[in-house]
């Protein structure tokens, strides 16, 4: 049954609330399911009033049973963080729809979900792709800020948590190189100053990417498609929205040349960046995937490696560890020319350990000191036995694309193992596998390029076993 209350406006009724019942939650709190109805001015008399009334009352409770009506009373925004409070996400995940929100807040944040339509979501996309929102516009630290900078009296590793910045975004906006807008505002914050007494911002009209702009899309379908299952709205208007289409973007790879030349410059560098090079070309793994790698995922018998671990470093929280993107392990078969070096950088390893804690004397002490050295065991480790970084790696290879005249960076390496795969014929199936592709078509989308060469090289190979002779 309906609870029915008069709206008044000094002092006479202008309209009735109707309220349906819903459900009771674990708090003992009840929700309604709510409307106002406003008296039409052409009804004077109490009879033409009660009866409209009763008929809007009628037509409302049937549209609550038939679950047309949402009782979801909270905004947008309100909703999102909801979703991310909510969901088991993996911490780089929460982090980067965190980074969403301030793209969805000033322009619909404040719909009520309930209340929320297909062009919302289409004006916010078109805003986005226009309008001067990026986060990541250059920011230039005054003097002032410099000064203020220079007077910490923390450690970086200490400090920068704090903040919510890494250690090398500090030491950049601290020389007065530009930084990010996102760590100019973190650093005014922190210090409780405003943003234009601490920086210069730079400005500009360009908008997001549409590839960016399809996140904010992908997220807000997520966040709706979990309330239409909680039952918090009834239709997913995500679905009828129209996201940017992403330009067409061709990955690049090296040429078969250039990995040989890499490979022989590689005799010159440091046994550990010469093995984790040789490996990320070899497998084609992800560089978080690589620095995850542990002793006991090696098997120097099946020249196999197991990859069951991805490492990120997180803003505020430093380095962590999960599983890898798709969350599935897998194990793939490595070079056996690999294994000798493998096995030298293990024994390298091992013996530095030692070296590193001889003088201790008592051997007890000196034992418990190299278990706790690198005590999970991962291959690619810091001096001070700890996970090496993302940072580092790419540091390393900055100074070695120098030295090898070739822009090298560890996801190039990726690409370049499935293009040469794919131009030697090998299965799309196995090298999505290869590759921890959840699915075969994610393969095909990126290599889609390389996989119409092949398919040519296929047709011309047909081509002189059938067609060598005229008919």
């Amino acid at each position: 049954m309906a609870n029915i209350s008069p709206i008044k406006k000094d002092g006479e009724i202008t309209g009735y609330r109707i309220r349906v019942y819903h459900y009771t939650d674990g708090a003992g709190k009840k929700h309604f399911y709510s409307k106002n109805w406003t008296i039409p001015a052409s009804y004077k008399s109490d009879r033409a009033i009660n009866q409209a009334l009763m008929k809007e009352v009628s037509e409302f409770e049937a549209s609550c049973g038939r679950g047309d009506v949402s009782s979801e009373s909270r905004t947008l925004i309100e909703y999102c963080r909801y979703y991310i409070a909510t969901k088991d996400l993996k911490p780089a995940s929460k982090r980067f729809y965190e980074s969403l929100l301030p793209f969805i807040e000033p322009e619909i944040g404040y719909v009520k979900l309930k209340n929320l339509v297909p062009e919302h979501l289409d004006k916010l996309y078109k805003k986005l792709l226009t309008s001067d929102v990026r986060l990541d516009g250059k920011a230039t630290a005054l003097p002032r800020c410099i000064e203020l900078l220079s007077k910490r009296t923390e450690t970086l590793k200490v400090l920068t948590p704090k903040i919510g910045i890494g250690e090398s975004a500090f030491r950049e906006a601290l020389k007065g190189n530009p930084v990010s807008k996102e760590t100019a505002q973190k650093i005014a914050a922190y210090y409780g100053k405003p943003v234009k007494d601490l920086f210069t911002i730079s400005s500009s009209s360009v908008g997001l990417a549409p590839k960016t702009v399809r996140h904010v899309h992908s997220f807000l379908y997520s966040v709706l498609e979990f309330a239409v299952k909680k039952g918090a709205i009834n239709v997913n208007v995500a679905t009828r929205a129209t996201p940017p289409k992403n330009k067409p973007h061709e990955a690049e790879f090296f040429e078969l040349s250039e990995i040989l030349k890499i490979k022989s410059a590689l005799e010159k560098e440091p046994l550990k960046y010469k093995l984790a090079t040789l490996l990320l070309i070899d497998t084609g793994c992800r560089r978080g995937e690589l620095l995850g790698l542990r002793w006991d995922a090696i098997d120097f018998q099946r020249a196999t490696v197991k990859i069951e671990r991805n490492v990120q470093f997180i803003q505020g929280r430093g380095m962590t560890v999960g599983t890898p993107k798709g969350g599935k392990a897998r194990t793939v078969s490595i070079a056996p020319q690999l294994l000798p070096l493998l096995a030298e950088y293990k024994k390298d390893q091992e013996t530095a350990t030692k070296i590193r804690f001889s003088s201790i004397e008592s051997a007890i002490e000196r034992h418990r000191q190299i278990k706790a050295f690198n005590p999970e065991g991962y291959i690619f480790i810091q001096e001070n036995g700890q996970i090496m970084t993302p940072s580092a790696l790419n540091q390393w290879m900055n100074h070695f694309s120098d030295r090898v005249g070739l822009h090298v960076h560890p996801h190039k390496f990726r690409h370049s193992s499935a293009s040469l795969l794919i131009g030697n014929n090998v299965d799309i199936l196995t090298i999505s596998k290869r590759l921890g592709h959840a699915q075969v078509s994610t393969t095909q989308n990126i290599y889609a390029h390389l996989l119409e060469d092949s398919d040519r090289k296929a047709s011309d190979a047909l081509s002189a076993l059938i067609f060598s002779e005229a008919l």
